[in-house]
């Protein structure tokens, strides 16, 4: 369910999902989106806001759901 979007040489990418190795945590930030492609729109923005300031910045951001509306349901 997750997605991977890279900045490398100046270029977006988005890779789908999901992904068995695991990194190192740097940062992170929680949004409330309505679907996957919101929330890779934002991963998106962050790294063209990077691209755009900070010429030569290479990085990525992985999107993972964290938990849904489902998650909240009354027990049945």
């Amino acid at each position: 369910q997750g997605a991977r979007v890279e900045l490398t040489g100046g270029r977006l990418s988005v890779t789908d999902g999901p992904f068995a190795e695991s990194k190192e945590l740097i940062s992170y930030a929680l949004y409330q989106v309505g679907s996957k492609e919101e929330a890779v729109e934002w991963a998106a923005r962050f790294l063209r806001l990077h691209r755009d300031l900070w010429a030569g910045w290479a990085g990525e951001a992985d999107i993972r759901r964290v938990f849904g509306p489902e998650d909240f349901a009354a027990p049945a």
